[in-house]
């Protein structure tokens, strides 16, 4: 019995060391163990991707959000970022740093100086590891940078406020030296009717969308304001109308050559601007007690204007086709004419149009003695003036078919603006077309120059671009 029991455990024993089904269940189990460890770590690494790509626009957009407070004149820019994206994004004081300095382009470096014109962004998070702590030492950690720069103080001809910026037809522009500029918000802050309009030469850039983008030499979309260097003339009171005994007497009829001088005569208080005398071609010299009225120029009339502002109270300005409307004495850079548009309620103040057959040459003022505001004005039309929905029917209408040259600034803030035709400058030198409306609509071949803004006295749109560049 003794001698069975022996031979059986021997037996045993012998059959657990030739038998390799337990072996294999032990390199299944270790198998088990590191391929589970290694769908952990790739599960885990997918999470730490989706971690770096949230990390990544956290950073774009905070680097954004500081770059655009700066142009909106914050004095805390890199703070003002910092604490929205803590907050968006929900990360912690040490997750989130964002500073303020310069970028050199050149070398594509960022150093921090508490000033500049760049912020920079970087987003810091160190996840918990799970199954890769089978094979790292340490939790990883995962950062992304993003740096803004503000590009400021580029010049823009054209200027649309919050009514948009809008080409029409096969218009053709070339702004050689200048953007064209729309401070609408919505998708089609500046839009492009048809595949026909183009723009060479200038950049545009709106701070909403655009519609038909592609035919334009460049644009940049969603970008700060562009500021109106003119805003400061919407606060000034121009003068009301005179007494009802002393109102302005209606405007003669025009025809031949007729000089308009700009000395104004005062109401008392109320200080009532109005032309007071012309002089005929004829070098007959009538006095009135003061003009008003609608003027209109037909063809074959040549109005002279000298040097001065004139302002029409409920009245508009109309030159057609044929007809002349010059200062004869005034100079690019000195003398020149300021024409205001108001009136008594926004439906009496007048339009101005200019036909496209006309020939026009007038300059603003280098320094007006009216009112500085007006340095460099040629045109300003009320702050309170109605705006229309067409160019059928638009407050402004100037065309031109090489013979309206038009040299200064041209303020129309409320209302529609439609251009049309090659209104420029006679020289290249001292040319300065700059154009501000409520909406600007072109309709025809022009060519766009600001080169002589400056000799002129004319002050000029300023725009500022946020673009990432790292």
């Amino acid at each position: 019995m003794a001698i069975r029991m022996g031979q059986s455990v021997v037996t045993l024993i012998q059959s657990v060391r030739s038998d390799r089904r337990g072996a294999t269940a032990v390199v299944f189990a270790l198998g088990a163990t590191a391929l589970l460890g290694l769908v952990g770590f790739a599960t885990e690494g997918g999470t730490w991707y989706l971690e770096k790509r949230h990390g990544q626009n956290a950073a774009d957009a905070a680097a954004t959000y500081g770059a655009l407070a700066l142009t909106n004149g914050s004095a805390t820019p890199a703070t003002d970022a910092q604490t929205w994206v803590r907050t968006t994004f929900s990360y912690s004081t040490a997750e989130a740093t964002v500073t303020r300095g310069n970028y050199n382009s050149a070398s594509k470096t960022f150093t921090a100086s508490g000033t500049g014109n760049a912020i920079k962004a970087a987003i810091n998070r160190t996840p918990s590891r799970m199954f890769s702590g089978l094979f790292l030492a340490a939790d990883p950690t995962i950062t992304e940078t993003a740096v803004a720069l503000v590009n400021a103080n580029g010049n823009a001809c054209v200027l649309a406020k919050s009514g948009g910026l809008g080409f029409a037809g096969s218009t053709s522009i070339n702004a050689s030296n200048c953007s064209l500029a729309s401070n609408a918000t919505g998708s089609n802050a500046i839009s492009f009717q048809g595949n026909k309009a183009t723009v060479t030469g200038g950049t545009l850039i709106s701070s909403g969308g655009c519609s038909n983008c592609g035919n334009s030499a460049g644009y940049m979309l969603y970008q700060p304001p562009t500021t109106d260097p003119y805003a400061s003339i919407q606060t000034l009171t121009i003068p009301p109308a005179a007494a009802s005994t002393t109102k302005c007497q209606n405007m003669p009829a025009l025809s031949g050559t007729v000089t308009l001088n700009s000395s104004y005569t005062y109401d008392g208080g109320s200080k009532m601007f109005c032309t007071t005398s012309i002089t005929t071609g004829q070098g007959q010299n009538r006095t009135t007690t003061n003009f008003s009225g609608d003027l209109t120029l037909n063809s074959g009339t040549t109005l002279n204007l000298t040097p001065g502002t004139y302002i029409f109270y409920d009245a508009s300005i109309k030159v057609n086709g044929g007809a002349t409307l010059q200062c004869s004495t005034c100079t690019p850079g000195g003398a020149g004419v300021t024409i205001i548009l108001t009136g008594d309620t926004p439906n009496k103040i007048g339009t101005l149009s200019i036909d496209g057959g006309a020939t026009v040459n007038l300059n603003a003022p280098a320094t007006n003695s009216f009112n500085a505001a007006f340095n460099g004005v040629l045109f300003y039309m009320d702050k309170n003036a109605t705006r229309t929905n067409s160019c059928g029917n638009a407050p402004v209408s100037l065309a031109g078919n090489g013979n309206v040259h038009l040299t200064g600034g041209m303020y129309f803030p409320s209302v529609n603006v439609c251009y049309s035709g090659n209104v420029s400058s006679p020289n290249s030198a001292t040319a300065c077309t700059e154009i501000i409306g409520d909406s600007v609509t072109f309709t025809g071949n022009s060519t766009l120059n600001i080169a002589g803004c400056s000799a002129n006295g004319t002050a000029v749109a300023k725009t500022a671009s946020v673009q990432l560049v790292q």
